[in-house]
């Protein structure tokens, strides 16, 4: 008796004299998932070592620069304190000046500059915008007739009381408790020091 039988689909072997049907041998899924794992992570790492060889990196994003984002803060509270002086009559620089002068006064003109880390060119007009409105007095040094010596008046004094707010308003505005400004500030100044030692090194390697 002929027992039946059942041919699997599968490709015959036509060199033999009977056609005997090959075996297959069933792939799971998770096998398929491993091959085409260990294809792409093969096809990764092909393209990571031609990249390499070729000299070429990711692009720069915007977003993870460092300096983008100390820029876009400065924009942020440049912004902010306009809208805070423009009651007053006062731009931000200028609110500054007042600021250092009423730590210290008077103050020659080149000594003002180094505190706010501007230059002379920037310095002198915006200083005689101030003594046009009363607010500070622009004297020539007694024993150095080239040093002008820069201090509040009773007007600017009165002015500056009247500007004691406005702190307290800007770091508000910035989302962050008294500890996290305090902290931010240290890194900032720690971070400025850390720049301008990089700067004087730069242009000392270039002066070689």
């Amino acid at each position: 008796m002929i027992q039946s039988c059942t041919i699997p689909l599968c490709p015959i072997d036509w060199h033999t004299e009977v056609m005997t049907p090959r075996r297959s041998v069933p792939t799971s899924s998770a096998s398929a998932k491993s091959a085409s794992a260990k294809s792409a992570s093969a096809k990764s790492a092909s393209a990571k070592s031609a990249s390499a060889k070729s000299g070429t990196s990711r692009p720069i994003r915007i977003e993870q620069q460092v300096c983008f984002s100390l820029h876009a803060a400065a924009r942020a509270y440049d912004a902010l304190y306009r809208e805070l002086l423009a009651p007053h009559g006062l731009s931000y620089p200028q609110y500054l000046v007042m600021i250092v002068l009423g730590q210290s006064e008077p103050l020659a003109v080149k000594e003002i500059g180094a505190s706010l880390r501007l230059d002379s060119g920037t310095l002198s007009p915006l200083l005689k915008r101030l003594e046009g409105a009363g607010l500070v007095t622009r004297v020539r040094d007694v024993g150095d007739e080239r040093r002008v010596r820069v201090s509040l008046t009773t007007a600017g004094r009165r002015t500056l009381h009247r500007l004691g707010t406005i702190p307290a308003r800007a770091a508000k505005a910035s989302g962050l408790s008294l500890t996290e400004l305090r902290s931010l500030m240290a890194l900032l100044r720690n971070t400025t020091s850390a720049v301008d030692h990089e700067i004087e090194h730069l242009k000392a390697a270039d002066e070689v």
